[in-house]
């Protein structure tokens, strides 16, 4: 099965997610789950769209739009995505003042601490494929459906997953996929929840993905990740 994630560098939610994304694709074997990010960089937003060039450059990708991640090969990705979330106030409004020149000079140095030579930065910036790879990146997500970070998929549907879910949350999701039995009714097992304090009487109690609950209408099934519906 496999989980593709929509992020964009610079963003405090993605910053969140990513770490917990990088340690479930350790938990299960490469043969069961594969990790897709898919980079999500808005084109008017000038670091974030730059900083998806040199991803591109480095990584192998998918559909020439994805940097592909598993237990097993992690290539360049996962320390310069980290090293990039570490310093992300840098590159916020702290950096409105700053030229392209001066971005790409910072982003150089961390590319660089993430084994990322400067040669093959470089050529990252001027190859008009890389900048034409960021664009198709953000197409792609928006003829998905996608129209904020981070965005989450399953086997190709959606989940209303949140950025705050630890792999224990996320392993209520995959693990029935995978067929490792799970239990999911049980409210202590949620944090963060929207639980409600009681459903009005003739509606059912939904827990279809952690911490989310509805309360189903009669007629309505509860459907694990979706939520109630007819």
């Amino acid at each position: 099965m496999e989980v593709f994630s929509w992020l964009i560098p610079f963003f405090p939610d993605c910053q969140e997610a990513f770490p917990t994304l990088v340690k479930l694709s350790k938990v299960y074997d490469a043969a069961k789950l594969r990790m897709t990010f898919h980079v999500f960089p808005l084109p008017y937003h000038r670091n974030a769209f730059l900083v998806a060039q040199v991803m591109f450059q480095k990584c192998h990708l998918m559909f020439k739009a994805a940097a592909v991640v598993s237990a097993v090969k992690e290539e360049n990705f996962v320390p310069f995505a980290t090293g990039i979330y570490s310093v992300m106030d840098e590159f916020g409004s702290a950096a409105s003042n700053l030229t392209e020149a001066d971005v790409v000079a910072r982003l150089s140095d961390i590319a660089a601490s993430a084994g990322v030579s400067y040669d093959v930065f470089l050529a990252g910036m001027k190859n008009s494929d890389r900048n034409m790879d960021a664009r198709i990146s953000w197409k792609y997500g928006c003829s998905r459906g996608v129209s904020g970070t981070p965005t989450f998929f399953v086997n190709g549907v959606p989940v209303a997953a949140e950025s705050w879910w630890t792999v224990a949350e996320w392993k209520q999701v995959i693990d029935p996929l995978v067929g490792v039995s799970h239990t999911r009714t049980a409210r202590s097992s949620f944090s963060n929840s929207n639980i409600v304090d009681a459903c009005p009487s003739g509606r059912v109690e939904c827990h279809y993905l952690p911490g989310k609950v509805e309360c189903c209408k009669p007629g309505e099934g509860c459907i694990p990740n979706v939520g109630c519906r007819c």
